[in-house]
């Protein structure tokens, strides 16, 4: 497969690729070479207007916040550095500050004084492999959270 991977591109002709490659993440994850984590929300419910000043942008900068230093700060930044990448988005939240933040945090919450996340950056999924990966996982995330695996019409 060349093209972008996404799972809303699961087509008969590719399921089996996509599923290999579902295969070879959990390998990773089971070795230890990678991990994951994501956290679901309906955006539908959020009251930004009562919290986030009326900037969604905000409340997604929370809760990427939330998930950084809780999931991933937490568990992997006291035994090494860490880097997090995330998916390019249009943000009124900068990413240096963002880092900083979370470096101040993971102070705050859990004595990593030493600055963990030494880096942090967005990058375009359409060409980043792992970001693709991401992608698909999140897919495969999303449709059982919203039972859409139950629909026969779905692929895989």
């Amino acid at each position: 497969m060349f093209a972008e991977l996404k799972w809303s591109k699961v087509s008969n002709q590719k399921v089996d690729a996509y599923r290999d490659l579902i295969n070879l993440y959990f390998e990773m994850v089971d070795s230890g070479m990678i991990a994951f984590h994501c956290a679901t929300f309906d955006n539908s419910k959020w009251k930004h207007h009562l919290y986030n000043d009326g900037d969604r942008d905000l409340g997604l900068s929370k809760n990427y916040y939330q998930l950084i230093l809780h999931q991933f700060i937490a568990r992997y930044c006291e035994q090494a550095s860490c880097f997090v990448c995330l998916d390019r988005r249009h943000s009124t939240t900068k990413i240096p500050d963002l880092q900083k933040i979370l470096n101040n945090g993971a102070g705050k919450d859990y004595g990593l004084t030493f600055g963990p996340l030494t880096g942090m950056e967005a990058r375009d999924s359409k060409t980043d492999d792992l970001l693709q990966l991401n992608d698909v996982i999140l897919g495969v995330t999303s449709s059982v959270k919203n039972s859409r695996y139950l629909d026969p019409q779905t692929k895989g």
